[in-house]
């Protein structure tokens, strides 16, 4: 009666190194698939959220600035209300943009936009005429001027939008 005997043909003719070659080899294959099913797609993850941060905080900085300026050109405001509602304007896109700059591979510059259309409103004849009123109602001119820099404002945000999209995050260069 013959025997059945199952032969590893690596037992009898390789040696220990080979052995050590293939586990080896094993290890490496299972690290390399563990790092890109789990940590690469994670990372990149992360990175689409700070990204989709960045974004939504620009948009609402955006929808902020189009209802000030659409309530100012309605004449709905004082002149201390419109002060301080591009202030805190001001504080807003000054710091989301200087967190975008710090954290992405990326250069948004904005805020001057804003300082522009401030300066342009704070000093216009309407607002010195009409300062301890309670709405400053701004001449065709002016609303015009407004109109003018909220859509160069706007323009820039949806610039600064796409940039994000198309960058990655300064922590993720390989």
């Amino acid at each position: 009666m013959d025997t059945f005997n199952i032969v590893y043909p690596l037992a009898n003719t390789s040696s220990i190194t080979d052995w050590i070659s293939i586990i080896v080899d094993i290890i490496t294959g299972g690290g390399i698939a563990f790092a890109l099913s789990y940590l690469v797609p994670r990372k990149l993850d992360n990175d689409r959220k700070l990204k989709d941060y960045f974004i939504e905080e620009f948009r609402d900085i955006k929808e902020e600035y189009n209802t000030f300026c659409k309530e100012m050109c309605l004449g709905n405001l004082n002149a201390k209300t419109i002060k301080e509602n591009f202030k805190q304007l001001n504080l807003k896109l000054y710091d989301i943009q200087n967190a975008a700059n710090a954290n992405l591979d990326i250069h948004i510059s904005i805020i001057t936009i804003m300082n522009d259309a401030q300066i342009m409103v704070t000093a216009s004849r309407e607002m010195n005429e009409h300062f301890n009123s309670d709405r400053v109602l701004f001449e065709t001119i002016t609303r015009n001027e407004i109109f003018q820099n909220q859509g160069l404002f706007n323009r820039n945000i949806l610039s600064a939008i796409a940039a994000i999209n198309r960058t990655v995050s300064k922590k993720r260069r390989y």
